[in-house]
Order: C-alpha cells, then sequence, then structure tokens
C-alpha cells in the first residue's frame, strides 16, 4: 500500500471513529437529559415507601395528592409546594437545602417535609442573578429560553435561561471522567491530536470533524475548574437556534455540572458556570447547617 493511499485510508479511519464518538456523545447526552427532566422531582416525591404512605395519609386529601406520574394532571393546589419551601436532598452522600421554587410548579408539598435522595438534581435558572424560572421545566423548550415570565417587564439583553441537566459530587477514585479527561481521550484517537482551531472566550476552541459547524471549547489543562462545551447547529429547531451544552467542574467542591445555553451567552460562559457554582455551594451550605 502506497504512502498516500495510507495516509488517505488513516483520515478516513479517523473520521469514522469521529462519527461514532459524536453519535454516542448525542445518545449520552439525550439520555442525561431525559433522567435530569421535570421527572426527577415527581420521582422525589415517590422515592421512598415511606414517602408514599407521609403522601397518602398527610392532611392533604387522603391519597388526593398521590398520583405522581403525570404532572399535567391537575391536583388540588394544597398539594403542591410553596415555593418559599425547601427541599432536603442527599445526592451520593452530599446534602442540599434547594428552594423549592427550582423545582417547578408542580413539586409536591409532601417532598418538602421529609428527606429525598436522588442520584443527581436538575434546575433551571435565570442569568444574572441566579433566579429560579417559575415556569414548568418539562415544558421550557429552548425557544422559551428568552422569554420573560409572567408579569415580567421585556428582558434586558443579559437575561436568558440556563438549564442544569444535571447536577452531582465528582470525586477522585469514582470512576467518572472530569471534563480535561474526556478531552484527553478524545484527542488521542487521532494522530493529529486533533488540533485545536483558535482560541476564543479564554479556551480552546477545536472544530467537529464530522459536523465543521459546531465547535468545542475546553480548559487545556487538569486545573481546578475545567469546562468543555459544545456548540450545535439546532437546525430543525424554530428560527435555527443555536445552543451549547457540555460539562463544568469543580474540583475543590467536587461537583460536576452537565449545563445548556444560548450559544450567543457562550462568551458569557465563566459567568455562567459561576453562577451556577454559586446556587450549589449555598444549597449545600444549607443543608450542612440544617443537618448539624
Amino acid at each position: 500500500m502506497s504512502g498516500s493511499v495510507q495516509r488517505t485510508w488513516k483520515k478516513a479511519k479517523e473520521k469514522m471513529v469521529w462519527r461514532w464518538a459524536v453519535l454516542w456523545s448525542a445518545i449520552a447526552a439525550i439520555a442525561l437529559a431525559l433522567l435530569a427532566s421535570t421527572r426527577v422531582a415527581n420521582r422525589l416525591s415517590q422515592q421512598s415507601g415511606v414517602g408514599r404512605a407521609m403522601d397518602s395519609h398527610s392532611q392533604y386529601g387522603n391519597g388526593r395528592c398521590t398520583n405522581h406520574d403525570s404532572p399535567s394532571l391537575y391536583l388540588p393546589s394544597e398539594c403542591y409546594a410553596d415555593p418559599a419551601s425547601y427541599v432536603t436532598l442527599t445526592v451520593d452522600a452530599m446534602r442540599f437545602r434547594i428552594p423549592a421554587a427550582y423545582f417547578g410548579p408542580h413539586l409536591l408539598k409532601a417532598t418538602t417535609e421529609r428527606e429525598n435522595i436522588a442520584p443527581l438534581t436538575a434546575f433551571p435558572f435565570w442569568m444574572p442573578d441566579g433566579r429560579p424560572s417559575l415556569r414548568d421545566m418539562e415544558a421550557l423548550t429552548i425557544t422559551e429560553w428568552r422569554k420573560p415570565e409572567e408579569g415580567w417587564p421585556p428582558l434586558r439583553d443579559d437575561q436568558h435561561v440556563v438549564m442544569v441537566r444535571s447536577l452531582r459530587p465528582l470525586r477522585p477514585g469514582d470512576g467518572n471522567l472530569t471534563p480535561y479527561e474526556t478531552l484527553k481521550q478524545m484527542r488521542a484517537q487521532f494522530s493529529d491530536g486533533w488540533p485545536r482551531q483558535e482560541d476564543e472566550f479564554g479556551l480552546a476552541k477545536f472544530k467537529h470533524l464530522a459536523a465543521p459547524e459546531n465547535f468545542e471549547y475546553a480548559t487545556f489543562d487538569d486545573g481546578d475548574q475545567q469546562v468543555r462545551i459544545t456548540c450545535y447547529r439546532r437546525i430543525k429547531f424554530p428560527h435555527g437556534l443555536f445552543d451549547c451544552q457540555g460539562f463544568f467542574y469543580s474540583r475543590p467542591d467536587e461537583l460536576l455540572f452537565n449545563i445548556q445555553f444560548l450559544a450567543d451567552y457562550m462568551k458569557d460562559w465563566r459567568a455562567i458556570t459561576d453562577q451556577a457554582l454559586k446556587l450549589a455551594r449555598a444549597w449545600k451550605a444549607a443543608g450542612e447547617i440544617k443537618q448539624q
């Protein structure tokens, strides 16, 4: 086999590996997004027999508040949590005390009255101040991330919704990979190391080989705070929306976020990740105080 044929074959093989990597990454992202949807809040309401018994025999209607499977079924208003109340939630031995407003309008009141356990949590918040979105998380699509809440004035340019698709602990040795480690593994698949195109927004920028309209942004070292975010051109979405989704890891806090936001705000990635981390730190501190 001649040198030119070998090089052509090698490039074709790398491109095929890349296409499979993109496919599996997309499948994983979809699965994780489904797992971390509004149904996280619903599962909190049914996660233990003790919880179900509490719902069935509480003061809230002798079973009227126990149909958790369909948020579209309108239960009596007394079944739902006060947005000003709190959910106590343990995620992999890390305890949080989270305002109920971040779980949307269909969180059951009983969830705020007991200890809850879940593999992760998910929530939307508004930039730049971290306020919760009071809309239904399941109905909050990408087309609404720049629409004001009911009763709000028109939005400023810096106001938009960020979706935290998952928040969970990531500790050394637990078998999960940091954003830097996943980037390192991906680059190892290519003879040219999947070269960076340029630096932008203080991050290394890579163009996808199989989808040149998409871009990958990442921190390029194994530091205390790491990001790896992909920005996609969502042609099937209305208005050709362009959004970014990926992972942010804070080593000192041992927290891994899967975040999603509109690509117009990629330039503000640091403010977005700082705000997400600020919320998580406050909720973790509140959970630790409550436990004492």
